[in-house]
């Protein structure tokens, strides 16, 4: 049925009507980017912030609520690395809109002091390597490709949680690096059962839950990283630096981007092959690689070097992990691309997903 020209009209009046409903108001108009930042960032860039929304050292909380359900129990105190990847983010925003670069450029040193482990918090890797417990390391030609790039044992990427206040009371007052974890000891536990423990177990009193006194695993580091916001991260620096470019005032990118070129050059442990999701298989070969990102990657090790894991510990590969556009930038872009050809195609590989 064919509706007449009279109903056509009448219909268009009535969504004309809608629309004017539910209309966003002009009058006032709305606040501004800058008027908002001003109100929610007012001195969160240096040290004693007095803001709800962080902590004295600027560090932004997953939530403000004392009592969070998420895959885990939150009190109110923690932070992942969500909140600072979008903490960079907008303060690429405000870079392009006001011409200022401090805050983005303390943003990205708090993400790096705070988020990513230094060498002396895998301590142990350089003695794996280079003893006999090194039998796998010629298997992994990535990681032979890393250290000749980086002359380091340790993996630069971000560990995903930390507990921003020392609720848990695993570190001293001294201790800034404070990396968590939070697992469930099997897939019957609930939420409510599953326990934190810090990533560093060195003392007898920082042990994990979950490994017995007489294990000889006791003494070690566990890390874990998020491609989906690591990957936000290296497209927000990208805006930044073609931001700061047009605008003439990119000269703190220079440092910056040797980091973020060596993080997504670690961010290839991401990628498993068709056959094995749960293990990092050393054995995988270009041909065998669906040079697909997986969600998450842990790598942990034994404190005097007796072992070494690298683990994707997603069991799935998810199309929210999947960032064609980050492959983009750093197969593309001559300021992202790694000084390793093969790391570069692997980038391209990743865009068109083979």
């Amino acid at each position: 049925m064919h509706l007449s020209t009279v109903n056509c009209l009448k219909f268009f009046l009535v969504l004309k009507s809608i629309h004017r409903l539910y209309a966003v108001p002009t009058n006032p108009p709305l606040p501004s980017f800058l008027e908002l930042y001003k109100s929610h960032y007012n001195n969160l860039n240096s040290n004693n912030s007095t803001s709800l929304y962080y902590n004295v050292d600027s560090i932004p909380y997953t939530t403000l609520e004392t009592l969070y359900i998420d895959q885990y129990v939150d009190y109110g105190h923690l932070t992942t690395l969500k909140e600072l990847s979008y903490k960079i983010w907008v303060e690429a925003l405000h870079g392009k809109i006001s011409g200022k670069w401090k805050p983005f450029v303390i943003a990205w040193n708090n993400f790096e002091y705070n988020m990513i482990p230094k060498q002396d918090n895998q301590q142990g890797c350089k003695l794996y390597y280079s003893t006999i417990y090194n039998s796998k390391n010629t298997l992994d030609p990535l990681y032979n490709d890393l250290y000749n790039n980086y002359n380091s044992c340790s993996i630069y990427l971000p560990h995903y949680k930390i507990d921003t206040d020392n609720w848990n009371r695993f570190f001293s007052n001294k201790n800034k690096y404070r990396y968590i974890n939070t697992y469930k000891n099997n897939e019957r536990d609930s939420i409510w059962t599953s326990l934190s423990y810090p990533s560093i177990i060195i003392k007898n009193n920082f042990k994990n839950p979950y490994v017995t006194n007489e294990s000889k695993k006791t003494q070690q580091w566990e890390y874990n990283s998020d491609s989906k916001y690591s990957a936000k991260i290296i497209e927000s620096i990208y805006w930044a630096n073609k931001w700061s470019t047009e605008q003439k005032r990119n000269k703190f990118m220079n440092t910056l981007l040797k980091k973020i070129k060596k993080m997504s050059d670690y961010m290839l442990y991401f990628i498993g092959n068709d056959n094995t999701l749960h293990s990092f298989n050393l054995e995988s070969t270009n041909d065998n690689k669906n040079y697909l990102l997986s969600r998450f990657f842990s790598w942990k090790g034994d404190i005097n070097g007796k072992w070494l894991n690298k683990t994707i510990t997603s069991n799935t590969i998810g199309i929210g992990s999947q960032n064609p556009f980050m492959a983009y930038i750093l197969s593309n872009d001559n300021d992202f691309k790694s000084n390793n050809l093969d790391i570069v195609q692997t980038g391209k590989n990743h865009i068109k997903g083979k």
